[in-house]
């Protein structure tokens, strides 16, 4: 695991603990069954216009193990996110699979 430019900020994100329990399941899920064997799994995160992102890219292994993903796994993410305020985008470039999270979040309230 690489994490790369991981910023945490002192602000306040409102999450269903249900919805994102599920969301870190599958993504878990889904690097054990589709990234390539041995390879680096990249976090980052950067805050931008009230929401922060976080985002996650790994290596595809589908090639060497044949296993082919129908993606209604990452449907119900971008489901789960949604009901959360956030969103949830994924690509797949040049054998590379990257999932960004995006949470609406509000800035902490001064101590």
């Amino acid at each position: 695991m690489v994490i790369n430019d991981l910023e945490w900020k002192d602000v306040y994100v409102q999450v269903n603990f249900n919805n994102l329990g599920r969301i870190i399941n599958n993504i878990s899920s889904n690097i054990n069954k589709y990234a390539a064997p041995g390879s680096d799994v990249f976090f980052s995160s950067k805050y931008e216009d009230g929401m922060v992102y976080f985002m996650i890219s790994n290596e595809i292994g589908t090639q060497q193990t044949g296993i082919q993903g129908t993606k209604i796994g990452l449907k119900n993410v971008a489901n789960m996110m949604t009901q959360m305020g956030g969103s949830a985008i994924y690509d797949i470039k040049a054998g590379w699979f990257f999932l960004t999270l995006a949470f609406p979040y509000k800035s902490a309230a001064p101590s």
